[in-house]
C-alpha cells in the first residue's frame, strides 16, 4: 500500500468515526397521545380494578350549571367482585374548553359485594362544564 492510500483511508475512517460519536443528546419526549381528547373517557378506573366494578352509563346523571348552581354529577358504581374491597375516588373538573379548574380532592367509599354506590360530586363554580371521575384503590 502506498502512503496515499492509508492516509485517505484513515481520513476515511476517522471521519466516519466522529459522525458516529453524537455527543449531543436530544431529551426525551413523549409519544403522541392515541385516545383523542373528545373520546377520553370521563370515568378512569386504576389499573386492574376496573374488572371489579362497573359504571351503569346510561345512569348517569349530569345537572348542567346554572346561574344559580354549579355543575353537579352522579355516577352509579357497582361492585362484581364476591368480596368487599375499599376505594377512593376524585372528582377533575374542566372548563368548556377542556382547561383544569381544580380537584374534589380523594374520597373513600367502600364496594360491597355486587352493590352500587352512588358518585356524586359537585364543582364550587359555574365555570365548570365538563367532569372526570378517577377510582384507585384505597390508600
Amino acid at each position: 500500500m502506498n502512503t496515499r492510500t492509508i492516509l485517505g483511508t484513515s481520513l476515511f475512517c476517522f471521519a466516519f468515526a466522529l459522525a458516529g460519536c453524537d455527543t449531543v443528546k436530544a431529551p426525551d419526549s413523549p409519544r403522541a397521545d392515541t385516545i383523542a381528547s373528545g373520546s377520553y373517557p370521563n370515568v378512569v378506573a386504576e389499573s386492574g380494578l376496573g374488572q371489579f366494578m362497573g359504571v351503569d352509563v346510561p345512569q348517569v346523571i349530569v345537572d348542567q350549571p346554572t346561574d344559580t348552581r354549579p355543575l353537579r354529577v352522579q355516577v352509579p358504581v357497582r361492585s362484581l367482585s364476591d368480596s368487599p374491597f375499599a376505594v377512593q375516588y376524585q372528582w377533575t373538573w374542566l372548563d368548556r374548553d377542556g382547561r383544569f379548574i381544580r380537584t374534589s380532592g380523594w374520597m373513600d367509599a367502600m364496594m360491597e359485594p355486587r352493590q352500587q354506590v352512588l358518585m356524586t360530586g359537585n364543582a364550587l363554580d359555574g365555570k365548570a362544564e365538563r367532569w372526570r371521575l378517577e377510582i384507585r384503590s384505597a390508600r
